[in-house]
């Protein structure tokens, strides 16, 4: 009687857990596939950052599509002082990240700049 029906809806429960792990679990692949396929689209990146004389330049890119000497003299051209530089790479992609100081901060357009940047 009561026992009988006790253990039926425990089988129905676990049959029923089991399938929802199946469902969150294909879900949670499908979740990660597309945050990948995201991440990957969402290469290159380029971004510009003014802070008083500051100007903060953080490259997320390719590693065949960024030559960091090309980021430095496009920095030096356009008249900023390197601060900081610094470089990261993980497996195909490198990471720049730089500091550098504005000697004339009413001349310097970082819209100019970042389109640079990114045209590199």
């Amino acid at each position: 009687g009561k026992r009988w029906t006790a253990e039926q809806v425990s089988v129905e429960y676990i049959k029923h857990l089991q399938l929802r792990v199946k469902e969150l679990t294909k879900k949670r692949k499908e979740m990660t596939e597309e945050k990948l396929s995201a991440a990957s689209e969402a290469f290159p990146t380029v971004k510009v950052n003014c802070v008083g004389s500051n100007v903060f330049v953080s490259i997320n890119a390719f590693k065949c599509d960024v030559v960091l000497s090309d980021v430095l003299r496009t920095l030096e051209d356009d008249g900023l002082d390197i601060v900081s530089a610094v470089s990261s790479a993980i497996n195909d992609k490198v990471f720049l990240t730089l500091c550098a100081e504005d000697t004339d901060v009413n001349v310097f357009d970082s819209a100019t700049l970042h389109e640079k940047m990114w045209n590199l």
